[in-house]
């Protein structure tokens, strides 16, 4: 718990594993529902208990169920009178008079229920005394006193939820633990029914639970992080705020720059391939040079239209309002993050790679049954979650993960395997063979997945995804460093159990298709609903490559590299016992084609899966009879494609030292296009965990997408109609009117070169003599008129969002606004500043 809690600190003599850190405290709880296993070593045998979720204790017979309707809540184990339920709170030991001996009784708590093979081990004197605590009955009846025990008279004094303060403590709004708060008759009424059975004998027994710990660790760190800086009111806005500019000018910016190529790249064709119509007047063919001046002018001067572009929203933006909001804002998470988070990390790592947690999953879970492993994985789930994003404990993750050996302190690598020994030992003996992963017994590996998940695919396959799920990012990084080494349990595993076989692939082949390839994948990462069509992603392809090769990046010369590729088990079996001539594209070891690098290593499995996943509900996947999982492997084939991107675009940003800016910004859209995907695919499967699961809800303020952004600047209408005489007459009309009318000379100025620089191309297109009187200079003298016009008008209009942007808490108003005496009010709150600019933008919930 917090340190700052009300609820009471833990008594000094209960040991614990390891010391608090980060301002927390130690509190004693009552036990989370599970089974309760108590030894007799008297009488030889078990006293076992079901703990239900209001701290109830149900007895079971030695082989007994759990009634439903008791194991999920729905009635009591006993009837409604207070000193009986209170003696369903108490659990009893068989007494014997003096002088007969009571021996000692073994606790173990655990949150599943034991197969009979874990039980018959606890019965054996080493392995119990070294998994289960101590309770000498004879010693505490003699004097009170036993190791990691106290008097029941202390209930109300060391037991939250049986404490004075238990009604105003901060814990029940954060643990995932459920919080059963127990009043004062309660409390009185549990202590009566104690000395009813022994009076001044009943006792509290502290039971070790350590993934409550960490799951209790990683809750209290992520509360706070939201409580005292994400959703603090002096943050909040702020962060949203910042969170919204950095966004709207990267995709503003971004949208402007391809609205402006794609309009160069049309009217180059136009000039290049003949006649035209543009409302409603026939243009005859354009020169080939005025097509190369259009070229070059788009080319020359994107950077310069951006800049300007952005200045008419930069300037009603107070950067030095914002550059102290931050500094402010980062100074106090950096103190915050030393004295309190980086302690509280620590004490999670402690506890992850510790021995208590260990034990616990190693003598609680059955390694030759695969619905106690399926719960092994559940529970080592519920322990990282909340924690992915935590740099110390992402590193640790990554190294469980990447390691080639599957040692019993493995833990995450062994909830990967589902913690069967069977099927660790079959993945563990392909990848200890010295192989390749071409040359593995993929066959043998996928019969011994079969051998485990017989019955239980369906299940198998939903732990599965949930598991990888949760930590995709790990399993991403483990792809990018893995290709060329030797072959990872990991990665065998989670092919082997979607029924793939990996193979690294090699290729070479010219950067311009590789880069190519890239741009289409990071569109279809971005269009998961696929609403583009072909001709429309075409289109998309052209500009994007034609705006980076502007930027500067490189796409002519060779390219090579490697990457993984999943291929289907059955098939690539099938192809070894087919002729060498007939064997398909697989089984060759290098492509050189980047056709076949797209074929192989872009396979549309991922989309289809993720489109199953997104129809399914809970109640229609609770419901389904299907033996395996509509959308398994989802996670694992999304990953994939990710790591095939970054792979390949890696290859491609080799050797391209001159163009770090190009560089640094293609390489930051891939990593934006395999996070948006990676988030969605988390998203979809999000809603599918149990509610048992402690599922956190993020939410990146300001994190709004800006794709349909609504641009209504009469730039871009002017700029469609470029050799128009519609529009030609349009900006005679918008001079006359701002000079004549609203005595706006700048403006009028702007419309009157606009005229006539699209006059003299528009004679030019239809007078050979004009033409060729223009010349080359003429002709990108003209362009630069209508080019330089249409960006100070866009810049002189007030949009919507610079309308916005005067009333959010950062506004500066400019002085040639400010004369004018319009100055609007300050939005209110982040709430209304957040809502106003999704009305702009189109944004809407559904969208998220």
């Amino acid at each position: 718990m917090s340190q700052q809690d009300v609820l009471p600190v833990m008594p000094k003599h209960i040991q614990t594993p390891a010391l608090a850190q980060g301002e927390t405290a130690y509190t004693l709880r009552l036990l989370r529902s599970g089974y309760l296993n108590i030894w007799d070593e008297r009488g030889n045998s078990w006293i076992n208990y079901f703990v239900t979720e209001n701290g109830f204790y149900y007895p079971l017979p030695e082989n007994g169920e759990v009634p439903e309707m008791i194991q999920n809540g729905t009635i009591k184990p006993c009837i409604t009178e207070p000193l009986e339920l209170a003696r369903a709170s108490l659990v009893t030991l068989p007494v014997f008079p003096p002088p007969m001996k009571n021996g000692l009784f073994w606790f173990s708590w655990s949150e599943v229920e034991w197969t009979e093979a874990v039980r018959k081990k606890h019965e054996d004197k080493a392995y119990r005394e070294r998994y289960m605590q101590c309770f000498d009955l004879d010693k505490w009846l003699m004097n009170g006193q036993e190791k990691q025990s106290l008097s029941i008279d202390l209930l109300q004094d060391t037991v939250a939820e049986y404490s004075y303060q238990a009604h105003s403590n901060a814990i029940k709004d954060w643990s995932p633990a459920l919080w059963e708060s127990m009043h004062a008759i309660k409390g009185l009424s549990l202590k009566q029914a104690a000395n009813h059975l022994m009076a001044g004998k009943g006792a509290i027994v502290a039971l070790y639970d350590p993934p409550a710990v960490v799951q209790d660790l990683a809750a209290l760190m992520n509360y706070r992080l939201e409580h005292n800086f994400e959703r603090h009111p002096k943050y909040e806005r702020g962060l949203a705020l910042s969170a919204s500019l950095s966004m709207m000018k990267d995709a503003m910016c971004s949208q402007y720059e391809r609205n402006r190529v794609s309009e160069g790249i049309r009217f180059e064709k136009e000039a290049r391939e003949g006649l035209a119509v543009k409302n409603g007047v026939m243009l005859p063919s354009l020169a080939a040079t005025q097509a190369d001046t259009i070229h070059n002018v788009v080319n020359q001067s994107l950077k310069t239209q951006v800049e300007q572009y952005w200045a008419k929203y930069e300037k009603y933006i107070d950067r030095e309002k914002q550059a102290a909001f931050l500094e402010d804002y980062n100074k106090a998470l950096s103190t915050y993050d030393q004295a309190v988070l980086t302690p509280m990390v620590t004490l999670y790592l402690t506890y992850f790679t510790g021995q208590s947690l260990l034990d616990y999953f190693d003598h609680n879970f059955d390694q030759q049954n695969i619905q106690s492993g399926m719960l092994f994985t559940q529970s080592i789930l519920d322990c990282i979650e909340g924690m992915q994003d935590k740099i110390a404990v992402k590193r640790t993750f990554q190294e469980q993960f990447i390691d080639s050996k599957i040692s019993e302190q493995n833990l995450l690598l062994r909830a990967a395997l589902f913690n069967q020994q069977s099927w660790i030992k079959c993945v563990y003996d392909a990848a200890s063979s010295g192989r390749a992963y071409d040359d593995l017994p993929w066959d043998k590996v996928w019969d011994g997945f079969k051998d485990i998940s017989n019955h239980y695919l369906f299940q198998i396959q939903l732990v599965s995804e949930k598991f990888f799920n949760a930590l995709s990012s790990q399993l991403l990084s483990v792809l990018n460093k893995a290709v060329n080494k030797a072959p990872l349990p990991i990665l065998i595993a989670i092919s082997a159990m979607n029924g793939k076989k990996l193979v690294p692939i090699n290729y070479i082949g010219e950067r311009k298709h590789f880069l190519t390839n890239a741009v289409e994948q990071m569109a279809s990462m971005t269009d998961l609903d696929n609403k583009a069509s072909h001709s429309r992603l075409r289109h998309y392809l052209e500009i994007e490559e034609r705006r980076e090769r502007i930027t500067g990046l490189q796409f002519e010369g060779k390219q090579e590299g490697r990457f993984f590729a999943a291929i289907d088990i059955k098939e690539a079996e099938l192809s070894k016992s087919t002729p060498p001539l007939e064997r398909p594209q697989v089984a060759v070891k290098a492509f050189r084609s980047a056709e076949n690098v797209k074929n192989i290593a872009f396979p549309k499995e991922w989309r289809t899966k993720l489109a199953l996943a997104k129809g399914k509900t809970i109640n229609k996947l609770a419901n389904d009879t299907a033996q395996s999982l509509p959308f398994a492997g989802c996670m694992f084939s999304v990953t994939l494609q990710v790591h095939v991107l970054w792979t390949t675009t890696q290859d491609a940003m080799k050797g391209q030292v001159n163009n770090t800016e190009a560089v640094t910004k293609f390489i930051a859209n891939i990593i934006s296009a395999g996070g948006a995907l990676l988030d969605a695919a988390e998203r979809v499967i999000f809603k599918f965990r149990t509610l048992r699961i402690s599922a956190r809800i993020r939410f990146n303020y300001g994190a709004v997408r800006l794709n349909n952004i609504k641009n209504s600047l009469k730039s871009a209408i002017r700029f469609c109609a470029w050799f128009g005489a519609v529009a030609i007459a349009w900006d005679f009309y918008h001079a006359y009117d701002e000079i004549f009318n609203k005595n706006n000379y700048m403006l009028g100025a702007a419309y009157t070169l606009s005229v006539i620089g699209g006059g003299a191309l528009f004679a030019a297109s239809l007078s050979p003599a004009v033409l060729a009187f223009l010349g080359p200079i003429g002709l990108l003298l003209a362009i630069i008129l209508v080019f330089g016009a249409a960006v100070f008008i866009a810049a002189y209009s007030k949009d919507d969002i610079q309308k916005w942007l005067s009333s959010c808490l950062w506004r500066k108003i400019p002085d040639d606004v400010r004369n004018q005496g319009k100055n609007p009010v300050i939005w209110m709150d982040r709430q209304m500043e957040m809502s106003e600019l999704s009305k702009i933008i189109g944004y809407t919930e559904d969208d998220a």
